[in-house]
């Protein structure tokens, strides 16, 4: 999965189908709180999967978020999640990393649908 960040509107709109969904977002300039929010969940996700709690997860959820400046792309928030995964001894896939960040860019899109 590869989502383009704002500025790229034919890649996103060809992520998400063409969809209205798609187009709302970027015509609202909410593509970047979408993928903050998917960073987010995808944080909290992991840091549950590694026995985080308070605000150690908390933490962990703006790491991850903030991994995602390195590199265009889904690939360092992927790495970063795998890595940390792995250190802390869990055999999850990269495949299963990528299924479960494009389920939480899903939930974020439809989040910021329901709050705007």
């Amino acid at each position: 999965m590869q989502i383009e960040k704002p500025g790229d509107a034919v890649a996103s709109r060809e992520f998400h189908g063409g969809s209205a969904q798609a187009d709302w977002c970027l015509e609202s300039d909410t593509m970047y709180n979408v993928i903050a929010r998917r960073n987010a969940l995808m944080g909290l996700w992991a840091g549950r999967k590694m026995g985080l709690e308070g605000p150690a997860m908390s933490h962990y959820a703006g790491i991850v978020h903030f991994s995602d400046y390195q590199v265009a792309g889904d690939a360092d928030v992927v790495r970063r999640v795998c890595s940390d995964l792995a250190a802390h001894g869990l055999d999850i896939r990269e495949a299963d990393v990528r299924q479960k960040l494009s389920e939480f860019h899903r939930e974020a899109l439809r989040q910021s649908i329901a709050t705007d």
